[in-house]
């Protein structure tokens, strides 16, 4: 009976501090990173999250520009620069505790991302000398650091496959010209590698800048933002092997970022200092973001966590975290 009792009392303690039901708890997330006014003409970055039923907004981390979760969500990956003016990658729990720096390098190492199965981290960084940059992989703990590329023109913005086998991967490096000038100089393109850096190719070559490449749930997509012309920007989806390019949409304005939803289902995407949802077809466009702020580079938060955060001191809970309590003797 006694233990019926707690079960009943955190229970009732849930709903007293998180305001939300465990249904709720589950809804789709979307977390961004966002520049806001935050009073007395005082501008701050933060991590924030929008619930994409409800377009409710939640300050997750304060002072982190962006994050990537594990697939398992228990770890976060952000990459920040210090007041040594030095960018490293970091990691942590996703309650925020257990910060610590992986790099520590005097070099610039940024956009890291989790190999599907969160044994490996993929990350750009400029410190090979006479390099721009490149793309290496690390170990989860940041050991064992290895270089893919070895390209003197810069390689950037790496995505997993879902199988964990290949990374894709933006590019220069078969440019004549970073200007584009002449005309025919072949601009950013579109490459894939194995996950060990050997057999790179090239997807796209269209003469314009193919940017932000983000495989499919399904492993049968590259999601890449190309510019059809003029001050539009665009998105289209390419076929992995490069043989077909579906046009996803069209839009007035910049685009900083897009990824697909863990069931393929939906696309998000910073657009014009917003975030927006559209489906894979392009249609059902929802601005889910329209109170004012710069909000960019969107994430879909895995489903397998529900983050919430308390009105009182906006700390971040989790649901699995209670449950536990509730199994406590």
């Amino acid at each position: 009976m006694m233990r019926l009792g707690t079960l009943a009392l955190l229970a009732a303690l849930a709903c007293a501090f998180l305001c939300v039901s465990p249904a709720a708890a589950e809804s789709s997330r979307i977390a961004f990173g966002s520049l806001r006014d935050v009073g007395t003409e005082v501008l701050s970055v933060g991590l924030y999250s929008v619930d994409v039923a409800t377009g409710s907004q939640d300050l997750l981390y304060d002072g982190i520009p962006n994050a990537v979760w594990s697939s398992d969500a228990a770890q976060v990956l952000f990459h920040r620069r210090d007041e040594r003016d030095q960018s490293d990658i970091y990691i942590m729990d996703a309650n925020g505790a257990n910060r610590r720096n992986l790099t520590e390098h005097p070099a610039s190492d940024i956009h890291p991302a989790w190999s599907p199965d969160g044994s490996k981290i993929a990350f750009v960084s400029d410190r090979e000398q006479g390099h721009d940059t490149d793309i290496f992989v690390m170990d989860a703990d940041g050991k064992n650091v290895q270089n893919l590329t070895r390209i003197p023109r810069p390689d950037s913005q790496p995505d997993w496959s879902p199988d964990g086998k290949h990374i894709v991967f933006r590019s220069t490096r078969d440019s004549t010209d970073f200007v584009g000038w002449p005309p025919e100089a072949i601009r950013d393109e579109i490459y894939v590698m194995d996950a060990d850096g050997s057999n790179p190719r090239r997807l796209t070559d269209d003469r314009v800048t193919d940017a932000d490449p983000a495989w499919s749930p399904d492993a049968a997509q590259i999601l890449i933002e190309r510019p059809p012309g003029g001050n539009q920007s665009g998105l289209v989806a390419l076929s992995v092997d490069g043989s077909s390019v579906r046009e996803v949409g069209r839009f007035d304005g910049a685009l900083s970022g897009a990824t697909w939803s863990s069931d393929g289902t939906e696309i998000a995407l910073a657009l014009r200092g917003d975030i927006h949802v559209i489906s894979p077809d392009g249609a059902n466009q929802r601005n889910l973001t329209p109170q004012g702020g710069l909000d960019y580079a969107p994430e879909w938060i895995p489903p397998q966590r529900a983050t919430t955060v308390m009105p009182a001191h906006r700390a971040l809970m989790q649901w699995g975290w209670l449950k536990q309590l509730g199994r406590a003797r």
